[in-house]
């Protein structure tokens, strides 16, 4: 989500596939160029054990790089990672919580997969 004024801005949020993630900054793929200088990135950690709880979002605060087309009507946009974001009890964190609660991985069934393999 766009990043105004101290805020996250969750009526402009929108859902991204990451790609070349590092401690410093990651490249968003889009449907359209971002529009703000900064951004909010929710990410959730997915568990590490298939029994193991599904982990809180967390939040970092980024500045926008770039915004290059990349054909097909994507773009990639580079963000640089500058600091982690602690969400407060305003209406937009909560919001914005909410919407990152939907990033739930998968559900991947171990015999499905073996029965996949032969």
């Amino acid at each position: 989500a766009p990043w105004i004024r101290s805020r996250p801005d969750p009526d402009e949020h929108a859902y991204a596939v990451t790609r070349d993630m590092s401690i410093g900054g990651m490249g968003l793929i889009l449907q359209q160029p971002f529009k703000a200088d900064e951004v909010v990135v929710a990410i959730r950690p997915t568990p590490l054990k298939s029994d193991e709880p599904l982990r809180s979002p967390q939040f970092f605060l980024g500045s926008i790089s770039g915004n290059t087309a990349i054909g097909g009507g994507f773009w990639l946009v580079s963000v640089v990672l500058s600091e982690t974001v602690t969400p407060d009890d305003s209406a937009e964190f909560r919001r914005l919580q909410e919407y990152a609660l939907r990033l739930a991985p998968p559900v991947v069934n171990p015999k499905l997969v073996m029965a996949g393999r032969g």
